[in-house]
């Protein structure tokens, strides 16, 4: 789909911006484990937009405020060309999760996450693999 790459690279700089270079290409490698799995789409867009999957696109005012911020910069951004590059990272097969199609930040809470072992932790995030959705 030709607007799997936007979208996906304004998920990736909304949701792992501080994150480094490798915390980037984890997130987008759960986008894309996620479309091959085929629960949450057919394509890395409709991942992205899936309700309640990608806290940036969820609708309340705080998570609202980052993806206005990220969704306002300039096309040139350093912040939009590394997330470019990590999606572009893992549509070449990067995938430093180990197909993980999970993850939260540390020391937040999820539901999902509760009586579970991150299979990695990259930056500030916590990546799983073992959830049943």
């Amino acid at each position: 789909m030709a607007c799997d790459r936007g979208i996906s690279t304004i998920t990736i700089a909304a949701e792992a911006s501080s994150q480094g270079a490798l915390g980037q290409e984890a997130v987008a490698a759960v986008i894309l484990n996620r479309v091959k799995d085929g629960r949450w789409g057919k394509t890395a867009a409709a991942v992205c937009l899936k309700r309640m999957q990608f806290s940036e696109w969820n609708g309340d005012a705080i998570d609202n405020a980052n993806l206005e911020r990220v969704a306002s910069m300039d096309d040139n951004s350093i912040t939009l060309a590394w997330a470019a590059r990590a999606y572009d990272m893992a549509l070449a097969g990067s995938d430093p999760t180990g197909g993980c199609m999970w993850y939260k930040r540390v020391g937040s809470f999820a539901s999902w996450a509760v009586g579970k072992t991150p299979k990695i932790v990259i930056g500030d995030h916590e990546f799983y693999n073992d959830i049943d959705s």
